[in-house]
């Protein structure tokens, strides 16, 4: 007298002896197709593990594909001619996509994107940055019993893409880890500038030579653990690593009336970036079929340096600098989903931001001796804290005849202070406290 309910799943009943038995069937068919590109009330969502030329590149190369998004030669991200776009990884913000954004993108294999959202018009459930709109990625989960996994890469004349992936799921038990990245053959880029002022008679010429190195990679591990079907426990980690050199020289010629004098220029840039994006999270449902009450922490680390040298053969002081900042990100939050009817769901929630950034600017400059001393005139270094409490309501209403509304509206509070240790810059401590309440009314 074994009856498992949805609470209690499990019961241990020792060893069963069993007798097989056998049915034949002559056919069984399953069809469906997912389509590419879906519409929601307040975004598009491009499912890429249903594209098959989505794959074996990067994230750079699936956003070209999704409907307005729009990808430049660099990798600057824009979406319907706006690059100010916020970049969610399964709906949670990291710190990776906000510093360096083109660079992680390209290290992202897109081997590991099950979809990508495109929300025009964020509900008052989202966070209010990012005026052009939010880009959600989405990442693959496997649901296969057991181990499961793969190896998959593209080599190409612009850049190389590696991704490897491991599931493993043991009853209510899956534990994941993800490992992909990117390299990009050397690039020279040759460019020529000419200009002349015809009322001061001046001329200009430049001719720049760059080269420019770039690499990435990325992983992430997960752990999620279902205690039934009602009460869910999940942890994820993600992590990046990348950089850029870049070098080069320029010949300038400037001659006017008064004025006639070459120099040479030597560049030397080097970037590097990484961090982590680590969250935990409980989720309940109830009985009822998108009923739930969801708890998240996140915790998102980010560093970036950026060294770089100028020599200059006449006329200018050669420089040289070392540059740095260091972003933390705590964050908590709170959400409430209850479907009161088929035409109507209500959400609520609440979250709190910690945001603890500094940066370092060490300037040097080259002397008579041709030794490098350090500038504190125009080195400095800055903290900047910023803290925001927000809280939002929201209603969907599914209409009649394809016809969809949401309203809501979100209240947020942000506190900030920021303070320079160069008195000699003249950029004075200060704080601020503002509130601001932030409306929603899509309608599809």
């Amino acid at each position: 007298p074994v009856e498992p309910t949805l609470s209690k799943p499990d019961n241990n009943m020792g060893d069963i002896l069993i007798a097989p038995g056998a049915r034949s069937l002559s056919q069984v068919d399953v069809t469906g197709q997912k389509a590419i590109i879906e519409n929601h009330i307040d975004k598009i969502v491009y499912n890429a593990e249903k594209d098959l030329s989505a794959q074996g590149g990067n994230a750079t190369d699936v956003l070209r594909k999704v409907p307005l998004v729009a990808v430049d030669i660099n990798g600057n991200v824009s979406l319907r001619g706006d690059q100010n776009i916020k970049v969610l990884i399964n709906g949670k913000p990291s710190g990776a996509m906000s510093n360096n954004l083109a660079d992680v993108l390209r290290s992202f294999p897109a081997d590991q994107i099950k979809s990508i959202e495109v929300v025009t018009s964020p509900s008052a459930k989202y966070d209010a940055e990012g005026t052009g709109g939010i880009i959600n990625i989405i990442t693959k989960s496997s649901n296969i019993s057991g181990v499961s996994g793969g190896i998959s890469g593209g080599v190409g004349t612009r850049q190389n893409n590696g991704n490897a992936n491991l599931s493993i799921k043991q009853n209510r038990l899956t534990v994941g880890g993800n490992f992909g990245g990117n390299f990009t053959w050397p690039q020279q880029t040759p460019t020529t500038f000419h200009s002349y002022n015809d009322s001061l008679m001046s001329t200009t010429d430049q001719n720049t030579v760059s080269r420019i190195k770039r690499y990435a990679y990325t992983g992430s591990g997960s752990l999620n653990y279902d205690f039934n079907n009602y009460n869910n426990i999940n942890s994820n980690i993600r992590f990046n690593q990348g950089g850029f050199k870049t070098t080069g020289e320029t010949m300038a010629h400037i001659f006017d009336p008064s004025t006639d004098y070459t120099y040479n220029t030597d560049n030397n840039t080097k970037t590097v970036f990484g961090g982590f994006d680590w969250d935990a999270g409980y989720t309940h449902k109830f009985k009822k079929e998108g009923h739930e009450l969801s708890i998240d922490g996140e915790w998102s680390h980010s560093k970036t340096t950026v060294d770089y040298t100028t020599l200059y053969s006449a006329q200018y002081p050669s420089q040289l600098a070392n540059n740095g900042g260091i972003n933390n990100e705590y964050t908590a939050q709170l959400d409430y989903a209850l479907p009161v009817s088929k035409a109507v769901k209500f959400e609520a929630g609440g979250k709190s931001i910690f945001r603890v950034i500094s940066s370092n600017s060490n300037f040097f400059t080259q002397n008579s001796s041709g030794a490098f001393a350090f500038n504190p005139a125009t080195s400095n270094n800055y903290d900047y804290n910023q803290d925001v409490y927000a809280g939002y309501s929201l209603f969907t209403f599914t209409l009649p005849k394809s016809w969809a509304l949401q309203t809501g509206g979100r209240v947020e509070n942000t506190q900030i202070d920021g303070k320079s240790s160069n008195v000699n810059l003249g950029l004075q401590p200060f704080n601020n406290s503002y509130t601001t309440f932030i409306p929603s009314l899509p309608v599809s």
